[in-house]
């Protein structure tokens, strides 16, 4: 293995501690850092993909293990959060990537700062225009979860189908606006997004198989440093406070935005 790909084993490692901090997959870094050591954009999607499903399922142990994770909540959003990105896998190409990337730089920016340097509340039984029988409400570690289901159903849908388009997680799209949109609790949507960035990277993952050669050696030893990284990472999360969390939330996604702008020129 040339000094290339060792260096991008190191930043794996460095980078999936920050992403299991936050209950991302990182499909924005390990795609870039693929595409710097010479692989071609659907093989950096692809194995991107995979290194998205193993950093969440390892950082949802953790978030299982600390009773952060309700499966009556995780299970119909990472249903229809796998079903978008199997169609954005399997349908990538037809949207150019310049656009997509632009519209999602500037979609985490503007998320990001709100994150970083708003109070976010509860909203659900505020909005009358949506009827209540439409919600229901959770206690997950103590904290009141209340799901919008009109929301939530398309936003995994479409959160989904644009991971599986540009080998992002999910994850990074659903997880903003499920603290800021959907109003969960900071650390319940940290957990919450670890599972759905793990579906939407498997989803992605199989079905660029058919039109995608991958190479399996750099990819399973990328995903067993990514795998230990996102594990300390997580233990980091359940043991913060919730404010810090999400001041740092908001300002990795600005960071996040920034590079891929950067990508994008």
């Amino acid at each position: 293995m040339s000094g290339l790909y060792l260096s991008a084993l190191v930043l794996f490692l460095l980078f999936s501690v920050m992403f299991g901090m936050f209950g991302v997959g990182g499909g924005a870094v390990y795609t870039p850092i693929q595409l710097f050591i010479g692989a071609s954009f659907n093989e950096a999607a692809t194995v991107s993909l995979f290194l998205i499903a193993a950093t969440s399922i390892s950082s949802g142990i953790v978030y299982v293990r600390a009773r952060l994770v309700d499966w009556v909540v995780v299970g119909p959003i990472a249903f229809f959060s796998l079903v978008g990105s199997v169609v954005g896998g399997w349908s990538a190409g037809i949207v150019p990537e310049p656009v997509l990337l632009g519209l999602f730089s500037f979609f985490l920016l503007i998320n990001g700062l709100h994150l970083a340097f708003s109070d976010i509340r509860e909203r659900c039984y505020e909005a009358p225009f949506i009827g209540r029988r439409l919600c229901f409400e959770r206690t997950v570690a103590g904290e009141r979860v209340v799901v919008d289901l009109p929301l939530a159903i398309p936003i995994a849908l479409l959160s989904g189908a644009f991971g599986g388009m540009v080998g992002l997680g999910g994850g990074i799209v659903m997880l903003p606006l499920m603290v800021v949109v959907l109003r969960f609790p900071v650390k319940a949507a940290i957990a919450t997004s670890s599972f759905l960035a793990f579906a939407t990277g498997i989803g992605g993952f199989v079905s660029r198989l058919s039109h995608t050669a991958v190479p399996w050696k750099f990819m399973l030893a990328s995903a067993l440093l990514v795998s230990l990284g996102s594990l300390v990472g997580a233990r980091w999360t359940v043991q913060s406070q919730s404010k810090r969390i999400r001041r740092l939330l908001g300002l990795f996604f600005v960071g996040v935005a920034m590079l891929l702008f950067i990508r994008g020129n």
